[in-house]
């Protein structure tokens, strides 16, 4: 078999979610092959130069309706060892073919924490109220925001995140969420917290608003 020139297959290193090193403890990695003649291709992964101690999730191959192929596999690892800066590496390697290899990208070591949190009333009751929460300063731009209603997690689908937005004249991100609070939703005048979660803090950053 010949190398196919016009079609060479692709690679990539899909970076772990915000979500998994805050609430799993683990960065969860996607290496994902794209091609016309995947049938004996294998994925393999390498951290640090030597075989993964972590988990590896095999994908099967899968046909798509314009004759491509794709191969996947998923690869979950320790925080710790992603936060050390350990190389992590997935090779494709095919009986007939040369070796192609992705490198996913390091931690980030110049990571800038978060310096400024706010949450702003933007209309009162009788209505409706709504929140805006503002954070800045933070890089790079992989943030979580959620709100929690006293000590309940509000549903993402009772709010609103932008992207995050570059800052003029620095290396900084910024971003915003805003939260729709119905009226007379208790007795008692209910608290809501805008929390924040980047990798730079170090921990939950959070701030709250009273609507009494």
């Amino acid at each position: 078999d010949c190398w196919n020139y016009t079609h060479p297959p692709s690679l990539y290193v899909l970076r772990p979610p915000l979500q998994g090193p805050w609430f799993l403890g683990e960065a969860s990695f996607t290496c994902l092959a794209l091609g016309d003649d995947l049938q004996e291709a294998r994925l393999s992964w390498e951290v640090a130069g030597a075989p993964p101690s972590g988990a590896v999730e095999e994908g099967s191959l899968e046909e798509h309706v314009n004759g491509s192929q794709s191969l996947s596999s998923r690869l979950a690892l320790p925080v710790s060892l992603w936060a050390s800066g350990a190389s992590i590496t997935c090779t494709l390697s095919h009986p007939s073919r040369p070796l192609q290899l992705v490198s996913a990208a390091p931690r980030e070591y110049a990571a800038t924490a978060p310096s400024s949190l706010a949450v702003h009333v933007l209309t009162m009751p009788p209505a409706a109220s709504w929140l805006l929460c503002e954070v800045s300063g933070f890089s790079p731009p992989d943030i979580l925001l959620t709100w929690l209603r006293g000590h309940a997690e509000v549903d993402a689908t009772g709010f609103a995140t932008a992207s995050p937005v570059a800052q003029p004249g620095n290396t900084t991100f910024q971003t915003w969420s805003v939260l729709r609070v119905l009226a007379a939703q208790g007795p008692l005048p209910a608290t809501y917290t805008c929390v924040v979660r980047h990798d730079a803090s170090r921990k939950v950053l959070n701030t709250s608003w009273s609507l009494d």
